[in-house]
């Protein structure tokens, strides 16, 4: 539906993580969205909709992180492995992501988005918002 990697796929990729990020001390972030209403506009928009909103959401997070792999690892949960040019400019753009998400939109768009900084077996919340 949304022509990215599933959950298989991260899991994979997250196993390969410390051999290719840990172990040579690359940075790299992961950043987890959860679209919020999808069950509110299946039930009253119709799946067709709902698939819209699924087809959107994988658009934006791939459009904020065009170096890094996305992937859809559940019915409304997607993550991004961020590293390289993205990592650089993390900060910015989660800034304009929140941008995004204010004043108030419309809800059916609206997502809950954690992020998170991992260095050196570190694991730290860095940004949570819903």
């Amino acid at each position: 539906l949304t022509g990215l990697r599933n959950k298989n796929d991260y899991i994979v990729y997250i196993g390969r993580l410390n051999e290719e990020f840990i172990d040579y001390k690359r940075k790299f972030a992961i950043v987890v969205f959860d679209v919020n209403n999808l069950k509110t506009v299946n039930d009253n928009y119709g799946h067709e909709k709902g698939d819209e909103l699924l087809v959107s959401a994988s658009g934006f997070i791939c459009r904020y992180f065009s170096h890094s792999p996305v992937f859809r690892i559940g019915g409304d949960e997607f993550v991004a492995i961020v590293n390289g040019a993205d990592y650089d400019e993390r900060e910015r753009i989660m800034e304009k992501i929140k941008k995004f998400h204010y004043p108030a939109r419309n809800d059916k768009f609206s997502s809950s988005i954690n992020f998170l900084e991992i260095m050196q077996h570190l694991l730290m919340q860095f940004l949570k918002e819903e």
